[in-house]
């Protein structure tokens, strides 16, 4: 295999050729039986050849290594960077601007309306960027909840991991806490290593502005009237009195700290390179100076926090900046917060309801879950909750209930789940309008009881044809192509081949695999194919003698 293989890539290996088949066969010995070894070593070698070299189209096929993808997603060896979606059908198109004859022409794409208020540096909903004149409390949206570095309560509790009544509050990572209000107010606030608000909201009249994608009204006034001066509007939001005191000179050892890391923003062939035909950074660039220099012992602290408002601004338009954190010595890490915690896996975890981007911070690697010691531990070693009592792993005994095989137990007078359809045979039947909530055994959210009594994601449902069990995306032989699709037979929507059959006394079956039967010493025309019936032997039968 390793000889075939490197047959066909020695134009683009050349004198290296024999070092890989070395290893080549190195690998295939010592992971025999590993096709996910075997396959990953095949596809690097074909990656460095490239498209243009005769491997690339024959490697798959010589090494049987076939691509696979889950649900209705189509492998492509070099797929677009920007993958559409249907919330962005096509993000390279709705985030240009072009020219013509030396003149800007604009798309005619909204931008999402958010207002940001990072450090001193605040951006309203229409996009109208000013400092604030002094280090005061200023009003940007009001509720009952307070947010310090690393720590968020309501009242006078302190949110740990998840607070749901009116309010939905919740950790990201580390670094995020969101909450989500019943009239649509999604607020995003960094608490570490700085205060930063993020609001995507309702219409709202405020210190962000009053979101009517005209910025020449943002100044409002608290007082309802519009100002000419940043520094008039802002104080007019200010809680008491508020003195301009924002020390402008840095010390010269910070501010040369501050220019210089600053800089990498403006690097044509740095790591932000890739985002300056989005968003220009003369702007960023003198936000970044100012907030750096002016943060007093933690200077990389506030650097990071100023380059990651670029990089943030860039995501929310489609510009991904690859690993920018590592590149400038600020730690980097991408989070989600749906099922992340040993918590979640008791029950339905609201925040997987919520589009889930990924967002910066510490958080458990993949595989592992957040214990209440703040620790990363396998799925099987969580403890579960029960009534707001915590169990430890193994089997347990609930209101006379035991489950086993990794099913929880149900109870409907806690929480009316819909159990009728838990099972992967239970995808495929109606569901009555009396459905209801029976107590007992299954399966934990998303997943189902496959017809062999394990629970399994619904893209691995079984499905049961003639009494016998198939796998998912497995076939069966009838007249159309189906497969198996989360435990539903998928029928292609092509046209079904069918042929006419003649059988010996008088049996006819059509294309549409309708039977007849004639009973006649006659021919019958078959488009321009004849059958001639003569009396058998038995004269009470006839039978085709001549086609």
């Amino acid at each position: 295999l390793c000889s075939e293989f490197f047959s066909h890539a020695l134009e683009c290996l050349m004198f290296t050729t024999a070092k890989y088949i070395t290893l080549c066969d190195q690998n295939i010995y010592n992971y025999e039986g590993n096709n996910e070894v075997r396959c990953a070593f095949f596809k690097e070698i074909a990656l460095m050849c490239g498209r243009s070299s005769r491997l690339w189209d024959l490697w798959r096929t010589i090494t049987n290594c076939p691509p696979t993808c889950p649900g209705e997603l189509v492998y492509v060896e070099e797929g677009s960077p920007f993958v559409p979606s249907c919330s962005n059908p096509d993000l390279r198109l709705s985030n240009l601007e072009t020219t013509s004859s030396g003149r800007w022409q604009c798309s005619g794409n909204s931008c999402p309306a958010r207002c940001l208020i990072e450090g001193q540096f605040v951006t309203t909903y229409d996009g109208k960027r000013f400092a604030l004149p002094g280090k005061c409390t200023y009003m940007a949206s009001q509720d009952s909840y307070t947010f310090t570095l690393s720590k968020v309560k309501v009242g006078e509790q302190e949110i740990t991991e998840l607070y749901q009544s009116q309010l939905l509050i919740f950790w990201k990572s580390s670094m995020y806490v969101e909450v989500r209000t019943p009239f649509g107010l999604k607020l995003q606030v960094q608490v570490f290593p700085e205060i930063q608000l993020y609001i995507m909201p309702p219409t709202l009249h405020s210190l962000c502005g009053n979101r009517n994608n005209d910025t020449t009204d943002d100044f409002n006034t608290s007082s309802g009237i519009i100002e000419s001066s940043a520094k008039l509007f802002a104080l007019s939001w200010s809680l008491g009195d508020c003195r301009e005191n924002i020390p402008n000179p840095c010390i010269n050892t910070d501010n040369i700290f501050a220019d210089e890391k600053c800089s990498v923003l403006n690097d044509p062939d740095g790591i932000f390179a890739r985002c300056h035909s989005y968003i220009p950074t003369d702007q960023h660039h003198t936000a970044c100076i100012q907030r750096t220099c002016n943060c007093g012992n933690n200077l990389q602290r506030c650097l990071c926090a100023s380059l990651g408002s670029y990089a943030k601004a860039c995501a929310v338009l489609g510009a991904e900046l690859g690993d920018w954190r590592r590149a400038t010595n600020c730690f980097s890490y991408s989070v989600q917060a749906c099922n992340s915690t040993c918590l979640s896996l008791s029950g339905h975890d609201p925040r997987c309801e919520l589009d889930n981007s990924p967002t910066e911070g510490c958080g458990c690697p993949e595989g592992t879950y957040l214990n209440q010691e703040y620790a990363c531990i396998p799925k099987g070693q969580c403890m579960c909750s029960h009534s707001g009592v915590m169990t430890p792993p193994g089997p347990v005994i609930i209101d006379g209930q035991q489950c086993s095989k990794g099913k929880v137990c149900v109870h409907c007078s806690e929480s009316a789940e819909n159990t009728a359809q838990k099972t992967c045979g239970s995808l495929s039947k109606p569901l009555g309008g009396n459905a209801t909530c029976e107590s007992g055994c299954y399966c934990p959210p998303d997943l189902y009881e496959d017809h062999y009594g394990r629970c399994v994601p619904r893209n691995n449902c079984t499905c049961v044809y003639s009494g016998e069990v198939f796998g998912a995306g497995e076939l069966v032989k009838t007249d159309c192509k189906t497969t198996c699709v989360q435990g539903q037979w998928s029928c292609e929507s092509k046209a079904c081949s069918g042929k006419c059959q003649v059988y010996g006394n008088g049996h006819y079956q059509t294309f549409d695999s309708k039977w007849y039967r004639f009973d006649g010493h006659c021919q019958y025309r078959l488009f321009s194919v004849r059958v001639e019936s003569v009396p058998c032997c038995d004269e009470a039968l006839t039978c085709s003698r001549t086609i």
